[in-house]
């Protein structure tokens, strides 16, 4: 027992277990060699493993009716099961850690606002199969509009960039991008039972632009209504030259918030919104991210191996500051847009950091006169 720590008179825990910042309440018991680090953990759970944040029993948890049928899926006692809610993460989904002594699983609960939630499944057992580091899914229920799948922690890329070294980040990335290459080249044919998002089309590209300009550069620049058409025109030109970039399955987005690692793997979630687009896009997630902003050189060595190995890797490279101009602009628009919703305030965060980027990347890409002037300005 360490320091910040609250008891019950009758807590049972086994030999090695350990707690820091924790209140366990009655009934609660800890099996052998549990650590209990900034938590929570309810009248009458029984967790082994590590556990943090609030954790209940599952058939305590009234709030979430799905829970009992959703452990049968996977045949755990609800009896004996625990769960940990996490964090919102901007959408209409909800994650739980689901806990059965040291087993782990994690179960996403969605909503009905977003069709694409319901191919997750799906769309994991097709990227396992050629080779893309992503979840197993454990469990596929769609009549709950939910999905179980292994339990791969809480560390995102995006949290451990910092404390990882330049060989760590590496290959990190590499492995990453090998599992891109996988998945840009996967064939029409071969995906042809795959359904996906609507592809990468002038309206949609259209709809970003109408982001960045609705909710950054209305909210966050003192530009009237004819600069920010004549931005927009300027972008429709971006959007001209990605129409003849080299195609693919891209994961849409592709960036640090989410790749999960563990264990050495850095595996990828979020990719229920694949679809058809240009690679480049996905490239300029991962390489141009507001999230880490990867040095230059990491960059440049990244995009050099990732062209080298794709097929029509030099096309790859002549759109990836288009493609880096693109998605940018969908960033800025979406960090205005959940920046101001309510509990989601810290998106703001990023703006500085995409408008640096996205001043490199207009640079870089040329034709974008308006833009580029803007991104110089201060904010």
């Amino acid at each position: 027992v360490s320091r910040g720590v609250s008891l019950p008179p009758d807590l049972r825990a086994g030999r090695g277990a350990s707690l820091v910042h924790a209140a366990i309440l009655p009934g609660a018991r800890l099996d052998r060699g549990t650590t209990v680090r900034d938590a929570i953990v309810g009248p009458d759970v029984r967790v082994g493993g590590t556990v943090t944040g609030l954790v209940v029993r599952a058939d305590r948890a009234g709030e979430d009716a799905v829970l009992p049928p959703l452990l049968a899926r996977i045949a755990w006692p609800l009896d004996h099961a625990a769960t940990q809610v996490l964090p919102v993460r901007g959408s209409d989904r909800r994650f739980l850690r689901l806990m059965w002594g040291r087993r782990r699983a994690m179960a996403v609960v969605h909503g009905d606002q977003r069709p694409e939630n319901d191919r997750y499944a799906g769309h994991a057992r097709f990227l396992l199969r050629r080779g893309v580091d992503v979840p197993a899914v454990l469990a596929d229920a769609p009549d709950l509009r939910a999905t179980v799948f292994e339990d791969l922690g809480d560390a995102t890329l995006e949290a451990r960039y910092r404390s990882l070294s330049r060989t760590q980040r590496l290959q990190c990335y590499r492995r990453l991008l090998r599992g891109a290459l996988r998945m840009h080249t996967v064939t029409p044919s071969a995906a042809a039972r795959l359904d996906t998002e609507p592809p990468f089309t002038p309206e949609l590209f259209r709809w970003e632009h109408e982001l960045f300009d609705t909710h950054f550069l209305a909210r966050h620049t003192g530009l009237d209504a004819a600069e920010r058409g004549a931005i927009l025109g300027e972008l429709a030109g971006i959007a001209d030259r990605l129409a003849g970039a080299p195609f693919g399955l891209v994961h849409r987005d592709l960036q640090s918030s989410n790749v999960m690692l563990k264990r050495g793997r850095c595996v990828l979630i979020d990719f229920q919104g694949m679809r058809w687009g240009p690679v480049a896009y996905d490239l300029a997630s991962l390489l141009c991210d507001p999230y880490v902003r990867p040095t230059t050189d990491l960059r440049d060595g990244l995009l050099a191996f990732y062209c080298a190995r794709h097929p029509r890797g030099e096309a790859v490279l002549a759109s990836f500051w288009p493609a880096a101009v693109q998605r940018l602009t969908q960033a800025l628009g979406a960090y205005g847009r959940l920046s101001a919703l309510g509990g989601m305030e810290r998106f703001a965060a990023y703006i500085p950091g995409a408008l640096r980027l996205l001043r490199q990347a207009a640079a870089q890409a040329g034709g974008v006169p308006r833009l580029q002037a803007l991104t110089g300005a201060p904010h």
